[in-house]
């Protein structure tokens, strides 16, 4: 999975506590390679998962929504910036991108209108139709 570089900045920090943790529980540390558990090395549980997405939403200002449909918004996001849609397929683990373009049509038709409103913009003015509405004919 590709990550930001904000979100690469913190991965070092994140490994250190998870260093410290092991340490501190050595007693009863479960390493299950997890890049986010609980303080002796287990899953964390879904639930909490879920509503712990919550309290960082509202802390962060944003609305209240589920943690999948974050991921919908990932995407959505994605297609919106110009992400070519066999990135964004791949990066949520659909099968073929035609499952992407089935969920998200709505923000690709969307995309489109905006690249077509870009291609407008490079085409030069009609020279003829700018002198037709200067003297009124």
């Amino acid at each position: 999975m590709a990550l930001d570089s904000e979100t690469v900045k913190l991965i070092p920090a994140h490994r250190d506590r998870q260093r410290r943790e092991r340490l501190a529980n050595a007693e009863v540390y479960q390493d299950h390679g997890l890049f986010f558990c609980r303080e002796d090395g287990t899953p964390l549980s879904p639930d909490w998962v879920s509503q712990y997405f919550k309290i960082l939403a509202r802390r962060a200002g944003l609305p209240p929504i589920k943690l999948h449909e974050a991921r919908h918004t990932a995407a959505t996001l994605m297609l919106e910036a110009g992400v070519d849609i066999k990135i964004v397929s791949d990066g949520h683990g659909h099968s073929t991108t035609r499952i992407t373009q089935d969920l998200y049509q709505h923000v690709r038709l969307a995309v489109h209108q905006d690249a077509a409103e870009k291609v407008l913009q490079l085409l030069p003015a009609d020279s003829d139709q700018e002198s037709d509405q200067e003297t009124g004919s």
